[in-house]
């Protein structure tokens, strides 16, 4: 009886755990997503771009990555913050810092740095988020369909 309690503890520990991985593969996916669009917004024949002043709020990694989120106002007075990506190392960067920046003034969170340091956005994370996502998803299916086939053969 003991081990039946201990097992199904385990079995909700870990199915907890899958389902955290797999929120976790789809942010992954959602921004890489939304990273892709910011950058197509530049493509687009019909934008406007517009240039101003932002904020860094945030230097993302402990270690030398290429992101920023940086937070600015647009032409119409609406307060945006955004991920921009830089060509180098976002360590030149520190918090509270002015940056230039140029967006898109039909999607104001297409942003990237005014100054020719702008870089393009990386797909490693969406990746990396859809294969989370895909295995994640493939093992809990063998696993319900493993507890299915055992139930129904006692």
């Amino acid at each position: 009886m003991k081990t039946k309690i201990t097992s199904r503890l385990i079995g909700a520990v870990v199915v907890v755990l899958l389902l955290a991985f797999m929120a976790l593969g789809l942010a992954f996916v959602g921004q890489g997503l939304q990273d892709r669009a910011n950058a197509a917004a530049f493509q687009a024949t019909d934008s406007t771009i517009l240039q101003t002043l932002g904020t860094v709020k945030w230097v993302a990694g402990r270690t030398a990555s290429t992101s920023l989120q940086v937070g600015f106002e647009s032409a119409g007075g609406q307060s945006v913050e955004t991920k921009i990506w830089t060509s180098g190392s976002n360590r030149v960067f520190s918090d509270g810092q002015q940056v230039e920046l140029e967006y898109v003034l039909q999607h104001p969170t297409s942003a990237r740095l005014r100054d020719g340091n702008a870089g393009k956005a990386r797909t490693l994370g969406m990746l990396a988020g859809g294969g989370v996502m895909t295995s994640v998803a493939a093992f809990l299916i063998v696993v319900c369909v493993r507890s299915v086939v055992h139930t129904r053969r006692k």
